[in-house]
């Protein structure tokens, strides 16, 4: 019987151990399309490349102010520059748009991220923001001490 007790505590502290060892990192990021801040991402992954072009996919949990990354994906990510934050947001039943973010190095050190999405097929931004190549949107950082923002239209 002693053997089983101290068979079971032994199971036990290991698995406490795992899923201590388990504990996300957090980037406090805030992600807003059109002014609205967005409740739910799907399928959010970030996506690092790496040598030889090649290319590592993370996949991540998001809360407003909050992403979610693995330990170890998140030692891995401050190893490298840059990396991109992918997503995809319900406009209609049935149909999702896909959203990339360029971030950096630079966002695992900062208090805060917010992200503004701007779509500029939206007749709000469309004569206001230009959109990124090939895309049908923009973005613009705001951060502790600094923004990114882009150039206006006249």
């Amino acid at each position: 019987m002693r053997k089983i007790i101290k068979l079971f505590l032994m199971l036990a502290l290991i698995y406490v151990g795992e899923l201590k060892a388990q504990d996300p990192e957090r980037i406090n990021v805030i992600i807003c399309i059109d002014g609205f801040i967005v409740k739910k991402l799907y399928s959010p992954i970030l996506v690092i490349p790496e040598d030889n072009e090649g290319k590592r996919v993370v996949k991540l949990g998001y809360v407003p102010g909050d992403i979610a990354i693995d330990s170890n994906d998140y030692i891995f990510l401050k190893s490298k520059d840059n990396f991109s934050l992918i997503f995809s947001i319900p406009v209609n039943e049935g149909d999702d748009q896909k959203y990339e973010i360029e971030a950096g190095k630079d966002w695992l050190n900062m208090d805060y991220i917010i992200v503004n999405i701007y779509n500029t097929d939206n007749k709000k931004y469309k004569n206001k923001l230009s959109p990124l190549p090939g895309k049908k949107y923009t973005y613009e950082l705001e951060y502790p001490g600094g923004q990114m923002s882009r150039p206006r239209k006249r």
